[in-house]
């Protein structure tokens, strides 16, 4: 029987861009741009295989990742729900470095982490059965680490949240990233049918606090609804120098070039992007660039999860 990412991947080869919303109909309201598929095909990706292995029993349903902009060669990670507000360290072989606590929160469901060159920031925006009036987000100082190998059980932090609402209603979502360029907050909603919403706070206002209500800036067609799994967004990150996006599924990745003078929503209105099948994994959340755009790392929730390495060829 052919298998299950075999199958995506012959699909993925045939399928064509996807149309915008409202087209044909006259008329219609105008929405922010919907990217599509692209050509669905993105040769310039690949496969650099392990780089390690999480073994640590505490490490169980890691759901977001990011690259340490302090220190080289560390992963900043979080489990999904269950687990307390706390942040963990590793090294890229996947050995437990440092743990770090958030005081005063009550984490409901922290689905992704992002950073820039001064804080680690943890998204509180899960919501399964689409209840929350409101999603929040943790913004800590990024630790700087001892090294050397040994574990760090550091003090804990006390962060400040940033609370959001959304403009119509409560969505499910997995994905935060923060533009570099301008320190804009961005939430990927999880759609189960349909495109999932490109929500942003803007330059969030941390000394008020919020609420802050997110506004739709792009729409994204990340997959076809009958393959549920390709098309739900559960991750995704900005390079450091903020000129790729990315965005995973359980099964994809989808990549968007951004120019120079480019804003976000500008870049993923372009059909400059591409999509691969990611290697197979349990539950595949959890994606982030590495110190540059070149280099993309992930990993599944689930026990002995191995740490996921691709490199991205620049074209010519």
């Amino acid at each position: 029987m052919l298998g299950f990412a075999a199958l995506l991947s012959i699909l993925s080869s045939c399928s064509g861009g996807a149309r915008p919303v409202g087209a044909g109909s006259g008329g219609a309201k105008t929405r922010p741009p919907q990217t599509g598929l692209g050509d669905f095909s993105c040769p310039a990706v690949q496969s650099a295989g392990r780089s390690g292995v999480v073994e640590d029993a505490r490490l169980d349903e890691v759901s977001g990742v990011v690259f340490s902009r302090r220190d080289p060669g560390v992963l900043f990670v979080h489990n999904d729900s269950g687990d307390a507000a706390r942040v963990y360290a590793l090294s890229t072989t996947g050995q437990l470095v440092a743990q770090l606590d958030l005081s005063g929160v009550e984490a409901r469901d922290i689905e992704d982490i992002a950073a820039d060159e001064r804080f680690l920031y943890l998204g509180d925006i899960g919501d399964n059965e689409e209840r929350r009036e409101s999603v929040s987000v943790y913004r800590v100082p990024q630790p700087k680490l001892k090294g050397g190998g040994d574990f760090e059980l550091l003090e804990p932090a006390r962060p400040e949240i940033l609370t959001l609402v959304y403009p119509d209603g409560a969505h499910d979502a997995e994905a935060l990233l923060v533009d570099p360029r301008d320190e804009s907050l961005i939430v990927v909603t999880k759609a189960r049918a349909g495109p999932s919403l490109v929500m942003s706070a803007g330059p969030a206002p941390w000394s008020r606090g919020g609420p802050v209500r997110l506004t739709e800036v792009a729409r994204l067609e990340l997959g076809w609804s009958w393959l549920g799994p390709s098309q739900m967004a559960t991750g995704g990150d900005i390079s450091a120098d903020g000129s790729r996006i990315a965005v995973r599924t359980y099964t994809h990745l989808h990549l968007f070039e951004r120019g120079r003078n480019e804003s976000l929503s500008q870049a993923l209105e372009r059909r400059g992007s591409c999509a691969t099948v990611l290697q197979l994994e349990p539950q595949g959340e959890a994606i982030a660039f590495g110190a540059s755009r070149g280099a993309l790392w992930t990993l599944s929730e689930g026990k002995n999860q191995p740490i996921r390495r691709y490199l991205i060829r620049e074209e010519r």
